[in-house]
């Protein structure tokens, strides 16, 4: 029997190409995939899965309470990556609140965006040593001439759209704070104390009044550059209205949702950002990046803002965006101490990600499993799904991570894309992809299908 890897995909726009990109690897390793909504995934595995793997986005403290509840009777093996472990603000705060002992220690192998991560995590945890790799991130896979091939036609659509364009991202920043302090005691698993209450307060009031000088900077560059237009993205848990009516009058100044950011940056002239990981991929995929900075408070640093030109006037915002948008000389982006900086924080190679990860996998785990499915269990959790979305349609009920419901033959055409970039159109014909419920597939290659039915 072919072991199965269960990929959770958290946050669609942020995810799914690279994690399909992942699943094609895998499938084409001989691996069988299942992949969907981390709600679905994680049920599969821990109602199915047994001597499979499961990858992991995240080594807080839940997820060691989740293996102990979820998947006491499993004998899984489990590997994670931190979707965002290179944003944290400092060594002090990631240490604190991305990582847990207890977790660490549930994994087989851990999954790291760079060399730093890993010294990180190895200095917090000596146990964790000899199990830590360096591999970057699949969505690194998908960033650059791969987005330009991969998503052509939706890059051509946005360019003949919008002309010349800026894209503008948000970290959070307008998400409602008290909602923010429940969430973060959920991870950790306990109260925050005073003291990081203050700390909370002062990080979200910072980023308040930093996010309101840059929104009256780039109305202002709207108003002088009516020929260019503005993409703004809030942060998937935003409010789209909130944005909508903070940019309400200015013609140029489009709010949009659709997409994923690397189909953005496949034509953008310029980023604007307030700390992420986009300051990251637009970098990768060579489009300039800006950070506004109009406050000189230094505990206020990430490794994002180190890719990106930090600005604190106007001038200098519109200095450097009219350096950018109109293509005068966008060296002073791209630097060589830039690309030494990020090279600490990002492990890159001859090889992507995908095929790292898959090389892990197989040496550590191998392809070939003796466990068998419960094709009654699948039943069970299939009616149980089927049961969860209408009542949730009923209930107009809108999974803000998951805006977007991917119909099979959106799924089968991902797949035939990632499968012909690896291997040419012999191998878009290999990869079979099963539809189990919405949110939910399994793929893996025709051989491996021929093998199941044989058995």
């Amino acid at each position: 029997m072919k072991r199965t890897v269960f990929i959770p995909i958290e946050v669609f726009v942020r995810e799914y190409d690279a994690k399909m990109l992942l699943a094609v690897e895998l499938a084409n390793a001989g691996f069988r995939v299942i992949i969907g909504r981390t709600t679905e995934v994680m049920e599969a595995a821990s109602c199915v899965g047994d001597k499979d793997i499961y990858i992991i986005n995240s080594l807080q403290k839940q997820v060691s309470d989740i293996i102990n509840s979820s998947f006491s009777r499993n004998n899984m093996m489990f590997f994670s990556w931190d979707e965002e472990g290179v944003c944290t603000l400092n060594d002090k705060r990631f240490l604190r609140d991305r990582v847990n002992r207890n977790t660490i220690r549930e994994m087989t192998g851990i999954f790291c965006w760079g060399n730093h991560e890993k010294e990180l995590i190895e200095s917090y945890d000596i146990e964790s040593r000899g199990k830590v790799y360096c591999v970057g991130n699949p969505r690194l896979d998908v960033l650059g001439d791969n987005v330009k091939i991969q998503h052509k036609n939706e890059v051509d659509n946005i360019k003949k759209k919008y002309g010349k364009y800026i894209v503008v991202t948000s970290n959070g920043v307008l998400i409602d704070r008290e909602l923010r302090y429940k969430n973060i005691e959920r991870i950790r698993g306990y109260e925050l104390s005073q003291d990081e209450i203050e700390e909370f307060e002062k990080m979200a009031d910072y980023k308040l009044r930093t996010n309101q000088v840059r929104v009256e900077w780039i109305k202002q560059y709207a108003m002088e550059n009516q020929d260019i237009n503005i993409i703004v993205r809030p942060h998937p848990s935003e409010k789209t209205s909130e944005w909508e009516e903070l940019f309400k009058g200015y013609n140029n100044i489009i709010v949009n949702k659709d997409y994923s950011i690397n189909v953005w940056l496949g034509s953008a002239d310029l980023l604007i950002h307030d700390g992420c990981t986009t300051a990251l991929e637009a970098y990768i995929s060579r489009v300039p990046s800006i950070i506004c900075r109009p406050y000189n408070e230094e505990y206020y640093k990430c490794f994002p803002a180190g890719l990106s030109v930090e600005v604190s006037s106007y001038e200098e915002f519109s200095c450097f965006a009219n350096t950018a948008v109109f293509n005068r000389n966008n060296d002073c982006f791209f630097t060589e101490e830039k690309s030494i900086y990020m090279s600490d924080y990002i492990s890159l190679s001859d090889k992507s990600c995908s095929e790292r990860i898959k090389e892990i996998l197989i040496n550590c785990c191998g392809v070939e499993c003796s466990h068998k499915d419960s094709f009654f269990k699948w039943i069970i959790l299939v009616v149980k799904w089927n049961m969860r979305n209408i009542r949730h349609n009923l209930m107009k009920y809108n999974d803000y991570k998951w805006p977007y419901k991917p119909s099979y033959s959106t799924v089968k055409k991902t797949l035939d894309r990632f499968a012909i970039s690896k291997g040419g159109d012999g191998h878009k014909q290999n990869i079979r992809c099963k539809k189990i419920s919405s949110y939910i597939y399994e793929i893996q290659t025709f051989s491996g299908y021929k093998k199941e039915e044989k058995k």
